[in-house]
């Protein structure tokens, strides 16, 4: 598939704060009748060899879901002893069923960061504040402006199997341009939630190996005020601030960002500003509306790949002396929500989004300017009920999103001479109907369908093609929830699963051979998973699950043919597991640990591992809390060895595994009403050479190195009013 370094720039269906259906922000408390006598109050806001399934290879899988139930037993003895002395913790979340739930509540593997986390992180970005999350893992070719995240096994353009959203909109782009990280600032964001697994009936096209959901702040009663200041290697600088004031029924939130460095390799500096603007009201008791309106520019260079010599040589280095990217995004967002009833929600998501790139890839002799537009509305209704002593929610909408992208090719960076113009777009249209239905506080159901529709256009100024290709899916889901305990949870889930090809994937536009992929189909398959999950108090967080992930008509980039096409069928079985847990009252440990086993199960590469995707991965963080304000520890994170992206063969020399260490510092303490928050960390304490990603060209014969940052440091300033 092509990368980002051949394109040149690589780069929701979800809630918004407290939203009562798709994209909702504001609160509305919906009664439930049982028809039992009682009501219910609930608060609604806006490879293995031998064929293509599941079965086989059950022996590590019971180990590591019995080390899980291990992880979650351990805090047993701890919850009883502190159930008679402190309440119950809710955690509630939004991206597993599209309205407000705890989390508990959801069949699915969800964890949480919030905006205390983050600003305890010193992360600099989202990239390095997701990284920390059990499940996900990130490649770059040469810095977060085109990291591309990766869950559940999938190796190659990864990102397209990963939903991003925020507010509700998505981030995912129609073609393979990576997500634009660095638009969203840290200290515009309330909260991250991270779903594990597919979820294509409630969010749609890509939401395949998991969602990352981005909730920004809302306005609420009173004046905050917050900022932080930030530096280090290689140049490295952060200024980013935030203001909301508001009554309770309205409010207005305002932010201002920039970020810069070098960059650790020759030629990988960056440099992003953005801002932002929003307002919240309460119309009357019943509706609300919202408006976001952000403006980002981002500029950054690409030093290429090296090959296994020059790695070995000098990793900093960089071969391309021109190749770099310039990017401008505005976007808007109007999310219009109604509760007439105590029963029954509305609500209107509207998104635009318009952005303008302009690239030159002096070593591919490629330059281009692109326009991008896209249209995205989400409305929605959530209705609940109660039959016979059954609560009964109902969720659905339909979701529909229009994109264009406009493409002009150059014949040098003077742009005087226009050598092609093309256009592509893609149009989905998704209606979707989820139930639930609890039988008991302990146990529920959940199910759903959705009948989703993609047309893929393309067309070139000098007639070479102007087709188009319209794909058609029905997906559908069911989950079952037990909860044992009011702080403890398991659950079983079956779904089925889909995504379209990007548009360059459908359409070559950008390298000969030039033309229209007519063969090429969507990525459909199914995904089992079962897990439990634990919470006690802000003492003990721990969740499980094992999968299986089947996958037909994956798609990849063949370098032998320069072309995308559908590969064999793949499978993958795994597990993840993670834990926070306060030991002691002085110490903090938190840890995850995932394992895939990811194979061809058919086709001439059948039994063969997939390439890019290790089948260990871990990451482990101690905390010690002194009695002074001080909190410190150390970090880890390992991946094992795994083939190089485009060996599906597996032929060539892996990419070896490797282990980073790290230190994190926090100093916070109070004047009158202000926080002041001092950060530290050092990354990559030993200076490890490493390449985690690395891609072979059958076509060429050799292999790209594309290595990771070496040691660095930062420390921050922070505070918030």
């Amino acid at each position: 598939m092509r990368t980002s370094s051949q394109t040149g720039v690589r780069n929701a269906v979800g809630l918004q704060d407290q939203g009562t259906v798709p994209g909702a922000s504001g609160i509305c408390r919906i009664s439930v009748s049982t028809g039992s006598g009682d009501q219910r109050t609930v608060p609604q806001t806006r490879g293995v060899r031998g064929g293509n399934s599941c079965a086989g290879r059950t022996g590590w899988l019971t180990f590591l879901f019995a080390l899980g139930m291990l992880m979650a037993a351990s805090g047993v003895a701890c919850a009883q002893e502190q159930a008679q002395e402190q309440e119950e913790s809710h955690e509630f979340i939004v991206t597993a069923s599209r309205v407000e739930e705890e989390v508990l509540d959801a069949p699915a593997m969800v964890s949480v960061i919030t905006a205390e986390e983050i600003a305890a992180s010193g992360a600099d970005n989202l990239v390095q504040t997701l990284e920390t999350a059990a499940g996900i893992s990130f490649r770059s070719y040469s810095g977060e402006a085109q990291a591309e995240i990766s869950m559940r096994g999938f190796g190659e353009s990864s990102f397209g199997r990963v939903l991003v959203l925020v507010d509700g909109r998505r981030l995912n782009n129609l073609d393979m341009q990576g997500i634009n990280w660095l638009s969203i600032p840290l200290a515009d964001i309330d909260r991250i939630e991270v779903l594990q697994g597919s979820s294509s009936v409630r969010h749609g096209n890509s939401a395949v190996g998991g969602v990352v959901n981005i909730i920004t702040k809302t306005a609420r009663k009173g004046i905050k005020v917050q900022g932080s200041l930030a530096g280090g290697s290689f140049s490295e600088n952060r200024e980013q601030v935030y203001a909301s004031a508001g009554n309770g029924k309205s409010g207005l939130t305002a932010s201002g960002s920039h970020y810069a460095t070098e960059g650790y390799r020759k030629r990988s500096g960056l440099d992003t500003w953005g801002g932002s603007l929003g307002g919240n009201v309460d119309i009357t008791d019943t509706l609300s509306v919202k408006v976001t309106a952000a403006f980002t520019k981002t500029d950054y260079q690409m030093p290429g790949s090296l090959t296994a010599a020059q790695f070995a040589a000098d990793p900093r280095q960089a071969l391309n002396s021109a190749d770099g990217a310039s990017e401008n995004l505005a976007t808007g967002d109007v999310v219009l929500s109604w509760c007439p009833s105590d029963t029954i929600g509305f609500q209107l998501p509207v998104s635009v989004v318009h952005k303008n790139i302009s690239a030159d890839m002096t070593s591919w002799y490629s330059y281009t300017d692109r326009a991008a537009d896209s249209l995205e509305a989400r409305p929605g209704i959530t209705f609940n009920s109660g039959i016979g002593g059954v609560k009964t929610r109902l969720v659905g909408g339909v979701d529909v999103l229009a994109a264009r992208l406009g493409v002009s090719a150059f014949a040098s960076a003077a742009r005087s001479s226009e050598t092609n113009y093309f256009e592509v777009s893609q149009v989905t249209v998704g209606p979707y109907l989820t139930t639930k239905f609890d039988f008991t506080d302990a146990i529920s159901l959940e199910a759903g369908a959705r009948y989703d529709t993609g047309a893929n256009s393309a067309k070139d100024r000098s007639g070479s093609f102007d087709k188009s290709k319209t794909h058609s899916v029905l997906v559908y889901e069911a989950g079952l929830v037990g909860k044992p305990a009011p702080w403890a949870k398991t659950f079983v889930k079956y779904g089925t699963l889909f995504r379209y090809p990007f548009t360059d994937e459908q359409a070559s536009t950008y390298y000969p051979p030039f033309g229209f992929n007519d063969s090429l189909e969507a990525e459909t398959g199914y995904n089992i998973e079962g897990g439990a999950g634990l919470r006690v108090g802000k003492n003990i967080n721990s969740d499980v699950v094992v999968y299986c992930l089947v996958m037909n008509n994956e798609i990849a980039y063949d370098s032998s043919t320069c072309t995308n096409r559908n590969l064999d069928a793949t499978r993958r079985i795994g597990a993840d597991i993670a834990a926070k847990a306060a030991i002691f009252p002085f110490l903090n440990v938190e840890g995850s640990y995932g394992y895939v086993d990811a194979v061809f199960t058919a086709g001439s590469n059948e039994g063969k591992r997939i390439p890019l995707v290790p089948a260990h991965s871990g990451k482990l963080a101690f905390t010690l809390n002194t009695p002074f304000g001080l909190e410190a520890g150390p970090t880890a994170e390992f991946r094992s060895s795994c083939y190089q992206g485009g060996d599906i063969a597996n032929s060539q020399t892996p990419i070896p595994g490797f282990a980073v260490y790290g230190l994190r510092a926090l100093y916070q303490f109070t004047a009158g009403k202000t926080r002041i928050e001092l950060t530290a960390k050092v990354d990559n304490i030993f200076d490890l050479s490493y390449a985690p990603l690395v891609y072979y060209s059958a076509w060429s014969g050799a292999s790209a190195y594309y290595p990771a940052q070496g040691r660095s440091f930062s420390i921050g300033l922070g505070f918030r009013y």
